[in-house]
Parts: C-alpha cells; structure tokens; sequence
C-alpha cells in the first residue's frame, strides 16, 4: 500500500478519485513454448510469474488517474481530494505530500509528451499550495533518479508482447513479458524499450498481443548514464504473422 493516496479496500470498485487495490502480487508475465511431433501433434506449455505490489505500482497508478480527469480542470479536484485524506491521517505533513506531487508524480507526467498538460496543472496546484522551493539538487544520483522517472513511465505506457524465438518453426518458444512501444523523434523506426536486460537478439519476433501486429528484431541497443544502465531498446520493423515483411 501507499500512505500518501486513498486506496478503496480490497474486493470494493474504488470512487471518481479513489485508487484501485492492487492486492499483494503483481502479474509479471507468462513464459510457454511448443513442439510438433513427427505426427503433426502440438504439445504446448505455459508458466504464469508474479511479484510482489510496491508502493511504486500506487505512484504509477495516481498519475495515470490523474491523467484521466474528465474535464481536464477536474484534476485540480482530484488533487485537492488525495491531500484532504492525507491530512486526516496526516494532519502536520502537508509539507510531505506536496513533495510527494513534485518529485514522485511530477517527473512521471514530464516524461510522457501526451501528459504535458496535467504536468502544468500538477505546477499550478503546487504553486496554489505555496510548496516551499528548496535545493534539492545536493547529493542527488542523477543516474538513479533518471533511472526511477523511467520506470514509472515503463508501468503506465507498458503493453503485454510475446517475445518469440526461432518463429514459425518445430522449436519455437516464446515468453511473456512488458515492453514499451516507442518511435524516435523524427523517425519511423518501430522501436520496443525494456528496463531490464533481457535475452532478445536479432531475429526474434515481438508480437503485440493486443493488436496481433509482428515485428522482427533488427538492431539492440542498451542505454547508459555513465556506468548505470537505463535500459533496452529493440529496434524492429513489421512483419506479417508468417514471418514477412
């Protein structure tokens, strides 16, 4: 759980503002494979993988909300209503909370162009709210917190992908995992971002599960601040479900 948000209790369908219960666990993502005998039969298997919720999947969950404010000016209303409940089990942190707006939820709306404009009310609602303006800058692992903004874009903008080896063939497996689809700026290359290292090489198959689009992988890249890695990015073109372009 998170303390700074008003999270509807397990099993209950959350209010306008609420946030849903995430429960305990995670879906992480489901690795299987098949095989064909020499008689044409398919033998196919599948493992389900979890983690554990953090208070992080709150955070990410909060900006997205936030972003679904309908008018856009009732984003202010969904603000004021998370402070006023944190006041009641918090009454002497509001100092706490409006930090909690500005460097949590904040970097993950700059992030994301789409959110640019809750990001400007996110600033208004701070600056209604007299945030005192302190250096933040001293000590701070650029890298780390460059790290952290990324990670909570991945958890809003994430889609489920299979991620395939040795497609369309006897031997083919794949594995289910979170990817982010993306597009340089001022480019048309098919891009898919992971934010951790992962076994995929050129060849392999991204398939997206929601719209059944295939892509092949072409080129990967890892992303690094100095020393820290930031993360993947498989650089891919479309294919048809057989396999060509």
């Amino acid at each position: 759980m998170n303390k700074f948000y008003d999270i509807v209790e397990m099993g209950k369908v959350p209010s306008d503002y609420q946030l849903q219960n995430l429960g305990s666990q995670m879906y992480m993502g489901t690795f299987g494979g098949g095989k064909k005998s020499q008689w044409g039969d398919d033998t196919r298997w599948s493992n389900t993988y979890y983690r554990e919720t953090t208070v992080e999947d709150y955070d990410s969950q909060f900006a997205y909300k936030l972003t679904k404010s309908k008018p856009a000016h009732d984003a202010f209303n969904f603000l004021n209503y998370h402070l006023e409940v944190f006041l009641r089990n918090y009454p002497d942190e509001r100092e706490l909370f409006l930090k909690q707006i500005k460097y949590v939820i904040q970097p993950i709306l700059q992030k994301n162009p789409n959110y640019q404009l809750f990001g400007q009310i996110a600033n208004e609602w701070l600056d209604k709210n007299n945030l005192k303006q302190t250096d933040m800058l001293d000590g701070i692992d650029v890298a780390g917190d460059m790290k952290n903004g990324l990670n909570q874009l991945f958890k809003i903008n994430a889609c489920t992908i299979r991620l395939h080896k040795n497609f369309n063939c006897s031997d083919s497996s794949f594995i289910e995992m979170k990817a982010m689809p993306n597009k340089p700026k001022n480019s048309n290359q098919d891009v898919f971002q992971f934010m951790s290292k992962i076994d995929v090489g050129r060849g392999d198959v991204v398939e997206k599960i929601v719209s059944g689009e295939y892509y092949v992988v072409e080129k990967i890249e890892n992303k690094t601040l100095g020393d820290t890695f930031l993360y993947m990015m498989a650089y891919v073109k479309k294919i048809d479900s057989k396999g060509h372009y």
